[in-house]
């Protein structure tokens, strides 16, 4: 469990320190090294096992964070057989927005739709399948995604999905060429609230001449009242609300 803990606080440097994430996987790998599966402290099998998923998670955050969405993808695939684990259905939308960002929006659709079977509450590759959509150039189904995505997150029972929606409405913005609106929403948000989402937020931001560390700083100041606020905004000046 002191492996599974550095391998995952690994992960979540990925987002704002990623230099140290190689030495925490390091020490990660160490505790591993100390014990088997066989130890009786190991009674929870599904926590050791997920000890080979971390680093991998780990690695493909810096990846993503830094715009390399083909290694990304590519750590993403080579994990496949863990997608049905806990973590699966963030590396999942993580790797269909990749595929967006690649360019390849038809094979993300096809990667977001593994999601399916499962009829998530949260998590269900929504805020994917609107940026797939809007890549080929399908406005009407974007929106309906956007749509959604937007009405749920507004309630706000799940705390910075608000960040998401508003996301998504930047990213309408920018493919209408309105870019001042989509960098006024995107300056409403942490950020993004996910891995898929952060990326994509860093790389509009940049498509938007908004500095890296403006937008890592969002993160740092981020408050769910804000972006909810502004989210309801937006609702409301379309007739959602």
């Amino acid at each position: 469990f002191r492996s599974l803990g550095w391998a995952f606080y690994a992960w979540l440097s990925a987002f704002s320190a990623p230099e140290n994430v190689e030495g925490m996987l390091a020490r990660a790998e160490h505790e591993r090294n100390q014990t088997t599966p066989s130890d009786p402290l190991l009674s929870d099998a599904d926590a050791y096992a997920q000890t080979d998923a971390w680093p991998s998670f780990a690695r493909e955050a810096v990846a993503l964070m830094a715009g390399d969405f083909e290694q990304s993808r590519r750590l993403s695939q080579n994990m496949t057989g863990i997608w049905r684990t806990a973590g699966a259905s963030i590396r999942v939308v993580a790797a269909a927005i990749a595929e967006v960002l690649l360019g390849q929006p038809h094979d993300a659709l096809a990667t977001v739709s593994q999601l399916d079977d499962f009829d998530l509450p949260l998590q269900d590759g929504t805020e994917a399948r609107a940026l797939a959509h809007l890549a080929i150039g399908d406005t009407e189904r974007a929106l309906a995604y956007i749509r959604r995505l937007a009405v749920r997150a507004s309630t706000g029972a799940y705390p910075r999905e608000s960040d998401d929606a508003l996301l998504m409405f930047a990213a309408l913005a920018h493919h209408h060429g309105d870019d001042a609106a989509a960098r006024e929403l995107v300056l409403a948000t942490g950020g993004g609230r996910q891995p898929g989402t952060i990326a994509y937020g860093r790389h509009l931001a940049r498509q938007l001449d908004i500095p890296d560390e403006q937008i890592k700083q969002l993160s740092v100041e981020a408050g769910v009242n804000r972006s909810l606020n502004a989210l309801r905004t937006e609702l409301t000046r379309r007739g959602w609300d």
